[in-house]
């Protein structure tokens, strides 16, 4: 997802969907919904407000999914969902250190497709963030250099 930062520009949070348990949820668990009982995370720390913290989104719309789907993909059940206004999601914090538990920071409503070609342009770089950075040494070692090879290979 992009955030606007205020300032002209966005951070970039790039988020998958994990699993439900104490162990699994810090897991890549795909699944078969955008919605329902699918939870998404960044799995690894970035910095925000000074902590580093997980960040995760949780559907709103909790209602049993239809049967019928306008493009028979799970896309086209996220297409329906914006459709119906139905696409929104809760955006939350969990500090790694420190105790507490989630917070609230805020929600995330899609209210319109972008076309063929917006979509195509995009190009998320979490490395260029101004207010919520990548944390740790994964992100550093690893998922940097991924960024950069799937940008280059564009």
């Amino acid at each position: 997802m992009r955030i606007p930062d205020g300032k002209g520009g966005a951070d970039d949070i790039l988020m998958v969907s994990n699993g439900e348990g104490p162990l699994t949820s810090r897991l890549f668990w795909p699944r078969a919904s955008f919605f329902g009982r699918t939870t998404y995370s960044t799995l690894l720390p970035f910095r925000l407000a000074g902590r580093k913290q997980l960040i995760w989104l949780v559907p709103e719309d909790q209602v049993e999914r239809p049967a019928q789907r306008t493009t028979g993909s799970d896309l086209g059940e996220l297409a329906d969902a914006v459709e119906r206004g139905a696409a929104s999601f809760t955006l939350m914090a969990e500090p790694l250190r420190g105790g507490g538990g989630p917070t609230l920071i805020g929600r995330l409503v899609l209210e319109e497709r972008l076309s063929d070609e917006a979509s195509r342009g995009l190009r998320f770089n979490p490395w260029a963030n101004t207010n919520v950075r990548p944390a740790g040494f994964i992100n550093k070692l690893i998922r940097r250099a991924a960024y950069r090879g799937s940008q280059a290979g564009r």
